[in-house]
C-alpha cells in the first residue's frame, strides 16, 4: 500500500521470516555459528530457543540458505502432531513414498530405508522442527529413537529443535533424560539491546531500498523501549508508523506518529473495550487529588513568602523511599508552557463543589528531579547502612539472570541449574573487588554481618549501581568493597557440549570451538572443524591468553579463560565496565 509513496521496493518490516532481512546481531551471529556446528558434528539435537519474536526461525531459515548441496532438509512448522502424524510428515517433507493408512512401523521403516540410503549417496539429513515445546513427551521420545539409526562415525539423522523457554523445562523432564543427553549444542536467543534494535530498524530500511535514517535515533529509542527489543514487535510498531505516516500524506516520520503506531500496535484490546468508562474514572481521581493537594499543602505554605513569590517554598528534603527510588526515564514529550499559579489568597478558600467541565490540571513545580543517593560508610563503619540485601542468594540471581536476557523464577529451579539449560554456567570465587572488575561480569556480592547479598550490575569510575531488595541503587566502590565478605559469584556463557575445563589431550565439541574462536582472534582463516586435538601448540596459546588476560597460566580452558575469549567480540555478553565493551 505504502511501498510507492516511500520509494520502497517490497515492505520493510513483513513479519514473515524472510532470511534476506536478517539482521545479525552479535547474538544472532553466534547462534547461527552453534547451529552450523551442530550439524557439522557426529548428530543427535541441537536446540535454540528464545522469547517469542526474537528471529529463531528467520535464523534457521537463512542457516537452510547455507547449506550444501548434500544436505536434505525437512521443516515442520506445526508440532502438534501425534506420533503416526509427525513420521507421516517427515516421510512428505524428505519426499518418501508410503502407502495410505500406513501403519507406524511402515513409516518408520520407510524413514530408515531413506536415512541409510541417504548415508551411502553421502548425504546427510536434518530436520527442523520450529514452536517445539509444543510437541508431547511421546512425539519426543518418537524423535530420539529416529536418531538411534547411525554408522560407526555418526548418526544418520540430525535433529533442530526451536521453540521458547518452556522447551527448555520439557527437555529437563525425567522421563526426556535419554534426549537431554542426546543435545550437542544449544544457544538460548535474546531480545535485541537498544543500539541492535536501531541497526535492525536501519538494516530493514535498507534491505527495502528505503532510506535507513527515515526513523530518527530517538524514535528507535522510543521504539526499543515499547517493544523490549524484540525484532517481530519492532516490525510490527514500525509498519504501523509507515502506514500511519501513509495515511495522512506525510513523507517524513513524526514522533507523535511513532507513539500512536505504539499504542495501536501493542495496546491491550481489553482496554480499548473498556475506554469509554476511562475519562470518567480519571476526573474522579482527578477531583479527590485536587481536594486532597488543596487541604493538605495549604496549612504548611509560609504565608510571608506565599504571599510575595506566588508560589510554594521549595523542600529539598528528601524521605528514605525518594532516596531509593530509581530514576524516572526521561519523558519525550515537550513540555507545554504552564499557566501563572494562583495567588495565595485563592489558595486558602475552601474549595466549592465544581463539575469535571469546569476543572484545571494541577499544576506541578518545574522543579528538576533529585540526584541519586549515594552510598558509602561511615570512618569505623563498614555495614553501609540504608543498603537492603537479599535474605537469600537465589533472589539476588532474578535481576543478574535479567542482565544475560532471561527470567529466572526461584521457585521453580536452582540457579546453576537454570543456568545450564540457557547456555551458562555459574562461577563461584572468593577472591577481591580487583578479581570481579578482571573479570568483567555482572556479579552477586555477600555482604559481611550477614547483612545478604546484592547484585553488582555496573561500575563507572569509582561508583558502582548495584540492586538490592529496594532496587537500583549507586555505592561508593570503596565503601561496597568495605561492606564486602570477599566472596562472588557471577554467570559465564560455556561454548558447545561444555561439561568440563579442556586441557592437553583432550578433543571434542569445546576443544572445536576453542581452536575457532583463538583463530579468530588472531586474525587467522577460522573454520569451525570437528577434529581438532587439544595438542601442545593449541596449549600455548591458551597459555599466551591467559598471560595476555592476567589470568593463572596453567595452559587448561577453564572458566576464567572462557570468559576472555567470550569477551573479543562481546557477544551478547552484559559487561560489568564499559571499557571492554
Amino acid at each position: 500500500m505504502y511501498l510507492d509513496h516511500f520509494g520502497f521496493s517490497q515492505k520493510p518490516f513483513s513479519i514473515a521470516p524472510n532470511p534476506q532481512f536478517l539482521y545479525m546481531s552479535p547474538r544472532h551471529r553466534e547462534a547461527l555459528a552453534h547451529l552450523i556446528y551442530g550439524l557439522s558434528g557426529e548428530g543427535g539435537f541441537v536446540i535454540l530457543t528464545g522469547e517469542v519474536g526474537t528471529g529463531k526461525t528467520t535464523l534457521c531459515r537463512s542457516m537452510i540458505t547455507q547449506l550444501p548441496e548434500h544436505v536434505d532438509t525437512a521443516f515442520i512448522l506445526n508440532p502438534t502432531l501425534t506420533v503416526p502424524e509427525l513420521l507421516a510428515t517427515i516421510c512428505d517433507e524428505f519426499g518418501i513414498d508410503y502407502p495410505a493408512g500406513a501403519s507406524q512401523k511402515v513409516l518408520g521403516d520407510r524413514i530408515n530405508t531413506f536415512l541409510l540410503s541417504s548415508a551411502r549417496r553421502d548425504r546427510k539429513a536434518v530436520l527442523i522442527i520450529d514452536e517445539a515445546q509444543n510437541l508431547s513427551v511421546n512425539v519426543l521420545e518418537q524423535l530420539r529413537l529416529l536418531t538411534n539409526l547411525e554408522t560407526n562415525e555418526e548418526k544418520l539423522l540430525q535433529i533442530i529443535l526451536l521453540g521458547q523457554e518452556e522447551l527448555i523445562d520439557l527437555l529437563g523432564r525425567e522421563e526426556l533424560r535419554q534426549l537431554e543427553q542426546r543435545v550437542t549444542a544449544r544457544f538460548h536467543l535474546t531480545a535485541l539491546s537498544s543500539d541492535e534494535s536501531s541497526a535492525y530498524i536501519a538494516h530493514r530500511l535498507q534491505t527495502a531500498g528505503g532510506d535507513a535514517e527515515f526513523f530518527s535515533q530517538r524514535q528507535r529509542r522510543y521504539i526499543h523501549r515499547k517493544t523490549r527489543g524484540i525484532p517481530r514487535l519492532i516490525n510490527v510498531v514500525c509498519d504501523r508508523a509507515l502506514l500511519g505516516a501513509y495515511a495522512i500524506g506525510v513523507r517524513q516520520m513524526s514522533m507523535g506518529i511513532v507513539r500512536t503506531a505504539v499504542r495501536e500496535a501493542l495496546a491491550d484490546p481489553r482496554l480499548k473495550r473498556a475506554r469509554p468508562l476511562l475519562p470518567w474514572v480519571i476526573a474522579g481521581v482527578a477531583v479527590a487529588v485536587l481536594v486532597a493537594v488543596l487541604t493538605t499543602v495549604q496549612p504548611q505554605l509560609r504565608p510571608a513568602e506565599t504571599a510575595s513569590t506566588g508560589t510554594p517554598p521549595s523542600d529539598n528534603r528528601r524521605t528514605t523511599a525518594d532516596q531509593n527510588r530509581p530514576n524516572d526515564p526521561p519523558v519525550e514529550a515537550t513540555p507545554e508552557p504552564r499557566p501563572p499559579p494562583a495567588p495565595a489568597a485563592e489558595l486558602r478558600q475552601t474549595p466549592e463543589p465544581a463539575s469535571i467541565a469546569t476543572l484545571s490540571p494541577v499544576q506541578t513545580p518545574n522543579v528538576a528531579p533529585p540526584t541519586p543517593q549515594l552510598l558509602s560508610f561511615n570512618a569505623g563503619d563498614s555495614s553501609l547502612g540504608g543498603l537492603t540485601g537479599h535474605f537469600e542468594e537465589v533472589d539476588a540471581f532474578v535481576p543478574l539472570f535479567a542482565v544475560w536476557g532471561t527470567d529466572y523464577d526461584p521457585a521453580q529451579a536452582e540457579p546453576c541449574v537454570k543456568a545450564v539449560t540457557v547456555g551458562l554456567r555459574c562461577l563461584r570465587r572468593p577472591g577481591s573487588l580487583e578479581d570481579v572488575v578482571k573479570l568483567n561480569r555482572p556479579a552477586i556480592l555477600r555482604l559481611g554481618d550477614d547483612a545478604g547479598y546484592v547484585t553488582l550490575m555496573f561500575i563507572e569510575g569509582a561508583v558502582a549501581s548495584i540492586t538490592d531488595q529496594d532496587g537500583s541503587r549507586e555505592v561508593r566502590l570503596d565503601s561496597l568493597e568495605a561492606a564486602w565478605q570477599g566472596e562472588y559469584i557471577l554467570l559465564w556463557r560455556m561454548p558447545p557440549a561444555y561439561t568440563a575445563p579442556v586441557h592437553l589431550g583432550d578433543s571434542g565439541a569445546a576443544v572445536d570451538w576453542l581452536t575457532y574462536q583463538l583463530d579468530l582472534m588472531d586474525g587467522r582463516a577460522a573454520r569451525l572443524s570437528a577434529d581438532s586435538r587439544f595438542d601442545a601448540a593449541l596449549e600455548a596459546r591458551v597459555r599466551a591468553l591467559q598471560e595476555a588476560n592476567g589470568i593463572l597460566v596453567d595452559g587448561i580452558a577453564g572458566a576464567e579463560t572462557w570468559i576472555a575469549i567470550n569477551a573479543f567480540e562481546g557477544l551478547g555478553i552484559p559487561f560489568l565496565s564499559a571499557t571492554d565493551s
